[in-house]
Order: C-alpha cells, then sequence, then structure tokens
C-alpha cells in the first residue's frame, strides 16, 4: 500500500504533463467512532475489580485534524493523498473515605490514505464531489491506572498498538474565495479493518477469550481551507 502511494506519487510530480491543478488541504472537525471492542474492555474493567467502579467517559465523538493534496487527472477526476490524526479516550473511576480508583484509556490513531476524488457538481464559485480513500493507520493506547488508599498509592502503565486497514468513503465541498484559495468541506464514513491491540511482546488484550481491536469505524464531519499552487 505505501509503495504504491509512493510510487503514484512521484509520478505526479515526474510527468506534469499528465496532471494540473496541484492542490493542498488543511481540515478539522469531529470523528465518531464505534469503539465496540474498546467499551466492553471498559465495561469489564468496572465490573470485576475489589469495587465497581464507575465509567466517566467513554470513547466519545473527539477531533480529527488532517492534510493532503489532490492532483486533476483526465475524467474529471483528482487523485493524492491525505494524512490524518483522530484521538478518544475513556476513564473508570471511584472514591470513598478510604481512597479512590482511576483507570484512564488514551487513543490515538495516525493514518494515511490514497484518495480519488470525482466532480459532480461545477458551478462559477463552487463544485460538489465525491470521493473514495483506501489506506493504513497506527493506533496507540496507553493504559494508567492509580489506586490510592489512605497515604499509599499505586501507579502503573501498559502501552499497546495496532495497524489497521482503513477504507473511506463520502462528499466533499469547495467554495472558491480567491483563484487559488478556497474553503472545504467533507463528510464521509470511515469503515476500519482493526488489528488486535498488542504490547511490546506481542501480548493481546482480552475479554474473556476476545482479543481486543480499538475501531475507528463512523462519520467524519471535517472543515477547513485549501490552495491550489497551478493550473
Amino acid at each position: 500500500m505505501k509503495s504504491g502511494l509512493f510510487f503514484t506519487l512521484v509520478l505526479l510530480w515526474l510527468v506534469p504533463e499528465a496532471v494540473s491543478g496541484q492542490e493542498f488541504f488543511l481540515l478539522g472537525g469531529i470523528s465518531q467512532q464505534a469503539m465496540g471492542d474498546m467499551k466492553r474492555l471498559q465495561q469489564n474493567a468496572a465490573i470485576t475489580g475489589p469495587v465497581q467502579l464507575q465509567s466517566t467517559q467513554r470513547f466519545p465523538t473527539y477531533l480529527q485534524f488532517s492534510g493532503g493534496g489532490l492532483w486533476r487527472i483526465p475524467g474529471d477526476n483528482k487523485v493524492g493523498f491525505r494524512i490524518f490524526g483522530t484521538s478518544t479516550g475513556a476513564r473508570n473511576y471511584y472514591e470513598d473515605y478510604s481512597g479512590y480508583i482511576v483507570e484512564d484509556y488514551q487513543l490515538i490513531n495516525i493514518g494515511l490514505t490514497a484518495r480519488i476524488e470525482h466532480l459532480l457538481i461545477l458551478k462559477k464559485k463552487s463544485e460538489l464531489s465525491v470521493f473514495g480513500e483506501v489506506g493504513e493507520s497506527f493506533t496507540r493506547l496507553k493504559y494508567d491506572a492509580v489506586i490510592r488508599i489512605g497515604t499509599s498509592s499505586d501507579a502503573s502503565v501498559q502501552k499497546f498498538k495496532s495497524k489497521n486497514l482503513v477504507g473511506n468513503l463520502g462528499v466533499a465541498y469547495r467554495y472558491h474565495l480567491t483563484e487559488r484559495f478556497f474553503l472545504m468541506g467533507t463528510v464521509g464514513y470511515e469503515i476500519d479493518w482493526a488489528g488486535k491491540l498488542s504490547d511490546s511482546h506481542g501480548n493481546n488484550i482480552y475479554v474473556n477469550t476476545t482479543p481486543v481491536a480499538a475501531g475507528w469505524s463512523g462519520i467524519k464531519l471535517l472543515g477547513g481551507i485549501g490552495f491550489r499552487l497551478r493550473d
């Protein structure tokens, strides 16, 4: 996947007569993610300890930032790439007169996709396109646990990672401010084929006997600005 994307980009730079309209964009917005396995892991941890913990945060919709580049090719199409980063998290908590327990789950996902767009509607100052993406992402999970009883406390940190395949389908809208600059908004649905989370020794996380994955599938709503280098 990476070598194919790299080869495509090299061709677009080295054969300028085959493409035109280089453009780049920076976007930010919200990312909704399913996180079914992670929610089951959190719930299992909350009810299987010496006391029942309260889940005060459960992997909510959070921010995604992305940037990329596109090149026009024949047939009202554009090809290019997108880099993105997303995060979310969760917390279990318990407190009484004797002390407290805190469990934090912090997730970060960084990915790279190849992107193709097809123009549907073109007007004087705006355009509407459909797009598809395919690529890879890398997830990092940091699990922090703190137990405090009286004046004594104990803390532990565990880290896990996974590699995932990513697909994304959606629509993109551009409004041209000038000949070079434009506003851009996208809405898409991302599908992740998430790998199983494992530590540095290759050990997976399990809920009962089922290995856990961080599933980022969900709706992504982004907006930002872009610019064109040349026609």
